[in-house]
Order: structure tokens, then sequence, then C-alpha cells
């Protein structure tokens, strides 16, 4: 069955869009990635590069569609806008792609290690799929606040709940998506704490191996089946990691900023998982003449004294915790 998938990007994470490319291709027999490229660079390279099983699809595009994001965008930071175009992306891709059965939407700092089936075939029944952080006691403590759903994997199908939840978040997210925590809302993320309880056929993604990431990473044992050549989850296979905050920092050197969830960066979660997206990533920041690939966003979350002690904080974790990363060059 062809899998249909979409996500956006800018320059700064097509190396990352790029590596999600070839992980699918790598583990997916049959899909179709539709890529929302939210500028002219990241748009002209993916009309040109002539990649099988990618649509490219221009900001413009999207704006020209949904032209209420023009609004938007005037009053929210770059980061806020792709925040509020999640949602967007998808139902453009409904309404010009009518006969498609379902759609997931991808973050594009993801990465398969192995065929993501188990999860479709847990959302069979499912008019939405949505997967929980899945936090550690630390992020739970400290982060839950911003959502116990995680964006970076969400499945619709064509039904009428789906739609229904699909364009009722698209309206949310005009109204209200900014990069803070304000009334119960923060981002387009969020939004999502409500879908159990306002739509029918929310599904919430159990399987293992799906969306292990540095804030739950953890809470597993993580290690390397050799005859397969695969990494595991506690045994079971690990079917796609999130590199969120991941940071080259250097043109040799990295921070996966698992320290930010008290998590020691072992050799099993360096040598199985970060390594070979970081080297997959290197290879397309060389095809792209980048040395350095900066996609830090501005901390609007913490302002003055609580930026100062988050600072302090990273500072003194990272020391604990050790989550750097240096490649030879």
């Amino acid at each position: 069955m062809k899998r249909n998938f979409t996500t956006l990007f800018d320059k700064n994470y097509l190396p990352y869009a790029l590596a999600l490319y070839e992980s699918l291709e790598r583990h997916v027999p049959s899909y179709l990635i539709y890529c929302f490229c939210m500028d002219d660079e990241s748009y002209e390279f993916m009309l040109n590069a002539n990649r099988k099983n990618i649509v490219p699809i221009s900001y413009n595009q999207l704006e020209t569609h949904f032209s209420e994001l023009l609004v938007a965008k005037k009053n929210r930071s770059r980061v806020e806008y792709y925040f509020t175009s999640t949602s967007a992306v998808c139902s453009y891709i409904f309404d010009n792609f009518p006969d498609l059965e379902l759609l997931t939407y991808l973050d594009a700092d993801l990465y398969f290690y192995s065929s993501p089936e188990p999860i479709f075939e847990e959302l069979v029944n499912a008019s939405v799929g949505i997967i929980a952080h899945k936090f550690n006691f630390f992020g739970k403590l400290f982060y839950e606040k911003y959502g116990k759903y995680n964006v970076g994997w969400i499945s619709f199908k064509n039904d009428i709940s789906a739609r229904k939840c699909l364009e009722d978040w698209r309206m949310n997210c005009l109204s209200w998506c900014y990069d803070r925590l304000e009334n119960g809302q923060y981002a387009d993320q969020k939004y999502l704490d409500y879908w159990p309880e306002d739509y029918s056929g929310i599904h919430s993604i159990s399987t293992l191996g799906a969306n292990v990431a540095p804030w739950n990473v953890g809470r597993y044992n993580i290690s390397f089946d050799f005859k397969t050549q695969l990494p595991k989850v506690n045994d079971q296979s690990l079917i796609f990691y999130h590199f969120a905050s991941l940071k080259q920092l250097s043109e040799h050197e990295y921070t996966t900023s698992t320290c930010l969830y008290m998590t020691p960066l072992s050799n099993e979660i360096k040598d199985v998982i970060y390594l070979p997206f970081i080297d997959t990533v290197r290879k397309y920041n060389s095809e792209l003449n980048l040395k350095v690939n900066v996609k830090n966003r501005a901390d609007v979350i913490y302002m003055g004294l609580l930026k100062k002690m988050k600072n302090i904080y990273l500072r003194v974790s990272r020391v604990i915790f050790d989550d750097y990363i240096k490649v030879k060059l």
C-alpha cells in the first residue's frame, strides 16, 4: 500500500529533510512525500534535485490557497509561522489530492531506522493518530505543560471526523499560535491535548519504537542487533527517532540536548542512534556547501531572570550529563 506523507522545512532544515527522505527510501517500499518548501532556496533545490517520490510545493502555493496565512505571517516569528502552517499543509494536500485515504504529517527532523508499518497497522481503525511525548520523569515534571502530545507524527484519515479535527486545528492555529505558554495553549502542539475528548476516532500511538526522542530515550534500553543491523529499543525495533534540539556548534561538534532531560549520552545512544544520523546530515551539508548548519530558534519562552537561570542550568547539566558529540573532519 502506498503511504502518503507531508512535511515542511526551509533552507536551514533542508539537510534534515533530505536525511528523512533517505530513511524513507530505505524503509518504505511505496510512498510519496509532499514537501512544503518554506523559502525560495529550498524550493529551487527540490525542483532541481528531481528525486523520486518527492512532490515539492512552494510556500507561495500554500499562501495562495490559504491567503489568511499572509495575515498571520505579519504578527508572529518565523518559527511561529511554521507552527501555524503545519495544519495548513495537511489541509492543502486533502484539498488538492482528494483521493488520498490517509495522510501523515512528519516533522523534518525525524529519521527512520526501520519500517513504520507497525504504526499504520495500529491505526487501521483510527481517524486520527497522535503520539504522546512519553516523557521521562524530568521531562514530565518540567515540559509536559507544553503539551502531552508531540506534533512530530500525526496521521489523518480522509473521513468526516479527521477532516473536522484538522479544520478546527487550522483555524485555531490561525487565531493563536505563539512560542509561549498562554491560557492552556502552546504553539500548534497544546491543541492536541484536547482532541481525544473533542473528536471521535482519536488514537494515541503506543508502538514502542515510534518517536523515541531526547525527552524519553533515557527511559529505554538502547542496543544494536547485529543480526538485523538495526537499533533496538527494549528489544523492539527502533522505528524512528526525533532529533529535536540537535544543534551543530562547529564544523565538528554537536550537542544532542539530552541533558535538558537529565539523560546522559551513553555510548549506545551516541553510536547506535546519533552518529548514523549526523553522518547522513553531514553528507547533505556537504552537498549544499554548508560547513555549519545553524537552525536555532529565538528563545522567547524564557526572558530576563528565567533566561539567565536556564542558561546556568544548561551549562551545569551539560557538564554533568555530557551530551556533546565530536566527529572527525
